[in-house]
């Protein structure tokens, strides 16, 4: 199958997104994958990593497709469906964008799609997947979890992998018309965000299991929470300050295991959860890292490939 000419999003220097033309064709090398792209995810941190100083590529990150030219090292081979994330890059090249007709895959994070998986949904697991088991396996190392933004699409992912994982009881937070949903996906206890008395229902909720809540996993923390001065409200109103209040120790930092979806610029001892970190690298996007970090997460994933609908 030959590659056409096609359009795609791009996000520019000012964080806007525009469509474009392009004219540039893709070649595999190595372990590369050429796909004609079916599905693209769309995700909050398609726009929000600008604010990391990422911009000025194609967007987009996870997608998937059929392999339609394989690089000489590819795991894949022609015609395979596949899906997956390719890596956040400040001036990434072009072919790693997934808001296009067709892209480059990069081997360390793609799978061939299961036979009762579809293209769809696999367009949409990854990213959600890795940023929750980088946030469990290499930023807080277990504990009991509360997932703070538990019906975001992050939070969902979150609930349902430390579920499969052994965790318990798991403590979420969302909108009420989302906690049945969250009961039936493996929360134990849900609440409302909103409600004046959150901080001493968890807490009361957590004295009563005979446990401690020193493990946040904040999912859905905002742009203005952490990254954008011109837009912060006081950091004591912030979600990941409110979600840190939950916890039994909060006056105690180094007893607590917190993680984010964003960096949290104002408290350091959140952890970032990133969708995607280099093989072999003891840093990332200026972010100290396990050089292990990303092959746990490999491992982790290949597990839930096993048996995704269990999950």
């Amino acid at each position: 199958m030959s590659q056409a000419p096609g359009t795609a999003i791009w996000l520019g220097d000012d964080g806007n997104l525009s469509q474009r033309r392009l004219s540039e064709t893709y070649t595999p090398t190595g372990s590369d994958t050429l796909v004609g792209v079916k599905y693209s995810g769309i995700n909050p941190a398609d726009k929000k990593h600008f604010l990391m100083g990422l911009h000025s590529f194609i967007a987009g990150y996870e997608f998937s497709g059929i392999a339609i030219a394989v690089g000489p090292d590819s795991p894949f081979q022609l015609g395979d469906a596949i899906f997956g994330i390719n890596r956040p890059q400040h001036q990434r090249p072009a072919s790693l964008g997934a808001y296009q007709d067709y892209a480059i895959t990069e081997a360390q994070a793609f799978f061939k799609i299961p036979e009762d998986m579809g293209l769809k949904k696999a367009a949409v697991m990854v990213l959600v997947a890795q940023t929750v088991l980088n946030g469990i396996l290499n930023c807080l190392k277990f504990g009991l979890p509360c997932a703070r933004g538990g019906a975001s699409g992050v939070g969902v992912a979150a609930i349902q992998i430390a579920k499969a994982a052994g965790f318990g009881p798991i403590l979420a937070t969302a909108s009420p018309q989302n906690h049945q949903a969250l009961c039936d996906i493996g929360a134990t206890q849900y609440f409302d965000y909103k409600s004046p008395t959150i901080i001493t229902d968890i807490r009361s909720a957590v004295e009563e299991t005979g446990m401690k809540l020193r493990v946040i996993f904040n999912a859905v923390v905002g742009s203005a929470d952490s990254l954008d001065p011109n837009e912060q409200p006081p950091f004591k109103e912030s979600t990941p300050a409110l979600a840190k209040s939950y916890c039994s120790d909060e006056d105690q930092p180094d007893n607590l295991k917190l993680t984010a979806v964003l960096p949290i610029v104002k408290d350091p001892s959140y952890k970032h959860a990133m969708c995607w970190r280099p093989y072999d690298a003891l840093d990332f996007i200026g972010c100290p890292q396990d050089p292990q970090a990303p092959f746990r997460v490999r491992k982790a994933m290949e597990w839930l490939m096993q048996d995704h609908g269990a999950h």
